[in-house]
């Protein structure tokens, strides 16, 4: 999905966008992106702490107390994102304040890379990598995986086999040891140990030049690269669109191999790409064409995840939202966690407003 729908998402949102208004309203776009996403971030995962045993589980499994409030927090940060897609299309249709749908979605585009930065910085913490839970045969190298527990190194890490949703966590690590005993393998329980700080402030900045920095540049090159490009191309309406088709989708992948933040990548390359490059005659089938591929994406997108979450609601008699075992009982913690998160996301916004009463027409009063 990500790498297929994204791209063209992003680039159709950052192109389209007013960037006169976009960089007038940047405090408290920023405002809202950045502090704003972090303290949702934080908040979505005190009360998911709260109401999920998930997370306390793992960590009394892993003895490790000291890696519950990063697990909450990786879950925080990924519910906290906004995507006021529907929102946006509404202030349109109804002629809303062109300023207060420009705010929106650029605290959306922007919230996205705040997002993927502190997930990144909270998974670091973790210790948890991609592969750390796939099958139950990859422990790696026993030598090595299942070393020294003063090792501060937050790579290494005992692989757990995580392939059954009617398993506890107590259970999965029980069959982890189990299976690791058969094969004559030394059974470590796996332990978190809390990096030092240096390693920590290491964490962070690595997060915030390999997730935000660097990819914000890069789209700033392709998207001077590219418009160079097209001011060779003249008269060629076929050329002038497929051409922003492919580069956004180039700028993406380039960034992801980087390790950065192909979603910062896009949308610099979509808010710095020249519309000057592309002539005047070309510009509305551009923008009607993205904005088909646009609409053909989220519609998508929307109903592929439909498909995961009927599949979870309706798909027997796992365990997999905190123990609920029918469907009703399952709608309802979606329900108030959703309510909960809703909540959130109002008192995260009330806050900031406070701050920018003082910029002018690019205000957030209570009314919007």
């Amino acid at each position: 999905i990500l790498f297929v729908f994204l791209p063209v998402l992003l680039f159709e949102s950052a192109y389209d966008i007013d960037s006169h208004l976009f960089f007038r309203a940047i405090k408290p776009i920023l405002l809202l992106a950045i502090p704003g996403l972090i303290l949702s971030s934080f908040m979505s995962a005190a009360i998911a702490d709260i109401l999920f045993r998930s997370f306390g589980q793992m960590a009394l499994a892993m003895n490790a107390p000291a890696i519950r409030l990063p697990l909450t927090l990786t879950f925080g940060s990924l519910i906290s994102a906004t995507d006021p897609v529907a929102v946006v299309a509404l202030l349109k249709e109804i002629g809303g304040s062109k300023i207060l749908g420009t705010m929106i979605e650029g605290e959306a585009l922007l919230n996205d890379g705040a997002a993927i930065v502190l997930y990144s910085i909270a998974l670091g913490l973790t210790g948890i990598t991609e592969n750390s839970f796939t099958s139950s045969h990859g422990h790696g190298s026993h030598g090595d995986s299942h070393g020294d527990a003063t090792n501060s190194t937050l790579s290494h890490r005992n692989v757990i086999p995580m392939n059954n949703a009617d398993m506890t966590y107590e259970e999965m690590f029980a069959q982890y040891r189990a299976e690791a005993s058969s094969n004559n393998a030394t059974v470590t329980d796996p332990t978190y140990i809390i990096p030092p700080m240096d390693n920590v402030w290491l964490l962070i900045t690595k997060a915030i030049f390999q997730k935000t920095i660097f990819p914000v540049f890069y789209g700033l090159v392709f998207a001077k690269i590219s418009s160079k490009l097209l001011y060779t191309i003249f008269d060629d309406m076929l050329s002038e669109v497929s051409f922003p088709l492919i580069m956004c989708y180039i700028t993406y992948y380039f960034s992801e191999m980087m390790s950065g933040s192909g979603v910062l990548t896009c949308v610099f390359f979509g808010l710095f790409l020249e519309k000057n490059s592309i002539c005047t005659e070309h510009h509305e089938f551009l923008h009607k064409f993205f904005q088909m591929l646009a609409y053909i994406s989220n519609t998508l997108i929307f109903f592929l995840v439909g498909l995961v979450v009927s599949s979870e609601f309706l798909g027997g008699s796992g365990t997999g939202i905190e123990g609920a075992q029918t469907t009703g009982q399952k709608l309802i913690v979606s329900f108030w966690y959703y309510l909960i998160i809703t909540i959130v996301r109002f008192v995260s916004i009330s806050i900031f407003s406070f701050f920018t009463k003082n910029q002018g027409v690019f205000s957030i009063g209570f009314n919007e």
